[in-house]
C-alpha cells in the first residue's frame, strides 16, 4: 500500500476469521481478512452490503508426520484412538470448516483425541505435528513446506477473501488496494511466492 500513490498506512491485527469479521461489523476495523463460506460472512455482517475482494485460493488438508504412518486420508481417521489431534481455535476457517464436516458425517468431537487442545495459528498446530506433540493437525498446504519432517494430506480448497463495506470501497485508500490486488504484478508475485491459485484473484462479489 506504501508503494501506492494514494495508498495509505496498514495497522494489521492478527484475528481469526470470526472475530476479524465481528470488528469489521462493530467498525473497529476497515477490512476483514477471511476464508469463510460467503454465507457465513453475510450472516456474520448482516445489513451491511459488503464487497469481497478475491485474493487467492488455496488447499487445506491435513498435516501429518513423514510417510503418514497412521494412514489419515479422511476426516473418520481422527476417530483412531491412536492418533491424538492438534485443533485449531474456535472461530478460524478450519475450525467452523472441521466442525460443519463432522456434523455432515456424523462423528462426534468426543471420539477424537486431541479436539479440544487448540492452536491459534496453521504454523503452530504444524508444529505440534512436527514436534510429535500430536499426530494430525489441519492446515493450509503452504505452511507445511516449512517442516521437512511433515507431509500434507490434501482435503479441500478455500478462498480468501477481503472483506470491505460497501461504502468504503470507491474512497482513495480502498481503491488503491483494489487497484494492486487487481494488478499483474500482484498475482504474480502471489502465485511464484505461494503456488497459490490466482484464477480469482481481483474479482469483487457483492453481498
Amino acid at each position: 500500500m506504501s508503494a501506492h500513490p494514494d495508498g495509505l498506512p496498514v495497522l494489521q491485527s492478527h484475528m481469526n476469521d470470526y472475530n476479524g469479521l465481528y470488528s469489521l461489523y462493530f467498525e473497529k476495523a476497515h477490512i476483514a481478512a477471511t476464508s469463510l463460506d460467503i454465507d457465513d460472512i453475510r450472516h456474520l455482517v448482516p445489513g451491511i452490503p459488503l464487497i469481497l475482494l478475491s485474493l487467492y485460493k488455496y488447499s487445506v488438508g491435513f498435516y501429518v508426520q513423514a510417510g503418514n504412518p497412521e494412514k489419515i486420508s479422511s476426516v473418520e481417521d481422527l476417530t483412531n484412538p491412536k492418533v491424538v489431534f492438534m485443533n485449531r481455535e474456535k472461530g478460524s476457517a478450519r475450525r467452523v470448516y472441521l466442525d460443519r464436516l463432522l456434523k455432515e458425517r456424523g462423528i462426534s468431537s468426543e471420539k477424537i483425541s486431541g479436539y479440544r487442545n487448540e492452536a491459534v495459528s496453521d504454523m503452530s498446530s504444524a508444529s505440534a505435528v512436527f514436534e510429535h506433540r500430536a499426530n494430525v493437525a489441519f492446515g493450509e498446504e503452504m505452511i507445511a513446506r516449512y517442516f521437512p519432517g511433515l507431509d500434507f494430506v490434501p482435503v479441500t480448497d478455500m478462498q480468501m477473501y477481503l472483506a470491505i463495506p460497501a461504502e468504503s470501497v470507491r474512497k482513495p485508500g480502498f481503491s488503491a488496494l483494489v487497484e494492486i490486488v487487481q494488478s499483474e504484478d500482484f498475482k504474480t508475485e502471489i502465485h511464484h511466492l505461494t503456488g497459490y491459485d490466482t484464477s480469482y484473484t481481483g474479482e469483487m462479489i457483492c453481498i
